[in-house]
């Protein structure tokens, strides 16, 4: 930085010679120049060689030579510029690949959560399968329960009504047997009465 600020000093101190020595004669301009050694140094306009004899393009469209300031500060605002282009880029990128993550991941839990209820309907409906088999297979026993307690009472009725009638036969038969011996003996003491004799209630001739 040192032969810079040499630079400057010697540079104010020609410009300011010159404006004591002629009055009237307009200040030299200097331009920034950088070095072979890397240091920055400047340059009158008037050491330039002249212009061609063409029309002079307007100051502000003048091109700057290669080595000014003007031309490294465009040269680096471009490349900022370009950077930042590429960092937009970058960033854009990154989201779109992060939009697309966060749908494939979307379409990833849609599936699974169809898949879910796609294996919740199925063994919802299994168990109302087994549940329905189960309920016919307790209607059948409780009707076949019934059944054959209905056959167990028939069966019980009509042994009751066997037992019944089979004593009303053994009744019958006693009263007749009953009936038939006290005939007999009727008979008997009848025919001890009358003087004929008598042999299982049959008169017995002389």
């Amino acid at each position: 930085m040192l032969p810079s600020r040499w630079s400057v000093t010697c540079m104010g101190l020609l410009a300011f010679a010159s404006g004591c020595s002629q009055g009237t004669e307009k200040p030299a301009e200097f331009y920034p120049v950088r070095g072979p050694n890397g240091f920055i140094t400047y340059r009158s306009r008037a050491d330039d060689p002249p212009a061609p004899a063409v029309a002079a393009a307007p100051a502000e469209e003048a091109e700057a030579p290669p080595d000014s300031l003007i031309t490294l500060y465009e040269k680096q605002q471009a490349e900022a510029a370009e950077r930042r282009r590429q960092a937009d880029d970058q960033a854009e990128q990154e989201l779109r690949r992060l939009r697309q993550e966060r749908a494939r991941q979307e379409r990833l839990a849609q599936q699974e959560e169809e898949a879910y209820q796609q294996q919740r309907r199925k063994l919802v409906q299994e168990q109302a399968k087994r549940e329905q088999q189960r309920n016919q297979l307790h209607d059948l026993r409780q009707r076949q329960a019934r059944e054959q307690a209905n056959d167990d009472a028939e069966a019980d009725e009509l042994r009751r009504e066997q037992a019944a009638q089979e004593f009303n036969n053994i009744m019958g038969r006693i009263r007749l047997r009953q009936q038939q011996e006290t005939l007999r003996r009727q008979q008997l003491r009848d025919s001890r009465i009358g003087g004929v004799p008598m042999r299982n209630g049959v008169p017995i001739g002389p």
